[in-house]
């Protein structure tokens, strides 16, 4: 049962269909940088991060 679920797993999918996702990485951790980074992201006011 293993092997055929391995099998599987391993098989390109067949259907075609694919969801291209916008995504944002940031470094491991939090840090003034990264906060501020996010809050531009999120359009905040400036008085959020104060």
């Amino acid at each position: 049962m293993s092997e055929q679920i391995d099998n599987a797993i391993a098989r390109e999918y067949e259907a075609g269909f694919v969801t291209d996702i916008e995504a944002d990485t940031f470094e491991p951790g939090l840090n003034d940088d990264i906060i501020r980074r996010i809050s531009a992201m999120k359009d905040e006011p400036e008085w959020m991060l104060e």
